[in-house]
């Protein structure tokens, strides 16, 4: 089926017959006045960004450290989060996740105590962790380094030049073994520690999950 616009694709069927689907999410984007279909998974990018996502509506830029997403497609202006922080010895401490493997849309880590991926879906990217064995982080508390450059927030959403471009959603906690299960909401606060912005979610009580995830 052939783009017509970003939410639009058409398939002609003969016969002057053609069928349209209209999707609710944008299937594509334009660039340089050109239609193109979004493609969802992630390529290798270059040695400060070894994985991005380029052939979408939404950049996506990931290095081991951070994910900058440029919701406009325009590499100046982005939302930039970083990899999660637990407290070590009551210091904020970059969790480490060693390497990462790369597979479709998906980037994922792997630990002994936790599974973290971050997974696109052309219009929005997913950042879940995975507590395994029963471990918790220290006062139930994970943190992520946050940035933003050329646009501006206002609660939970950020615009560019006063229109609204993406929106982030309150992370909830479920049972993967239960994905039916009622989701548990966390809260989160905005904390500047020695210059750098961090979103500090605290976690429920997760002692009845077999396998809690942060989403």
């Amino acid at each position: 089926m052939a783009l017509a616009t970003e939410h639009v694709e058409s398939d002609e069927l003969g016969s002057n017959r053609f069928r349209s689907a209209i999707h609710l999410k944008s299937i594509g984007y334009r660039d340089g006045g050109s239609l193109y279909r979004n493609i969802n998974e992630w390529v290798q990018g270059d040695a400060t960004f070894p994985h991005v996502i380029t052939h979408s509506q939404m950049l996506v830029y990931l290095r081991n450290s951070m994910a900058q997403l440029c919701p406009t497609r325009d590499p100046q202006r982005y939302i930039e989060f970083g990899l999660p922080y637990v407290k070590v010895g009551g210091i904020w401490t970059q969790f480490n996740l060693g390497a990462p493997t790369r597979t479709a849309n998906k980037v994922m880590w792997q630990t002994l105590q936790a599974n973290v991926w971050c997974e696109f879906g052309g219009h929005k990217l997913d950042i879940e962790i995975e507590f395994k064995g029963g471990w918790v982080p220290t006062d139930g508390q994970v943190a992520f380094p946050v940035g933003i450059s050329g646009l501006t927030r206002t609660g939970n959403t950020f615009y560019q030049d006063g229109v609204a471009v993406i929106t982030l959603q309150p992370m909830m906690v479920y049972d993967a073994d239960k994905p039916m299960s009622l989701a548990l909401p966390t809260t989160t606060q905005l904390v500047r520690v020695g210059g750098q912005w961090y979103a500090v979610v605290t976690l429920p009580t997760m002692s009845s999950m077999t396998r809690p995830t942060l989403h």
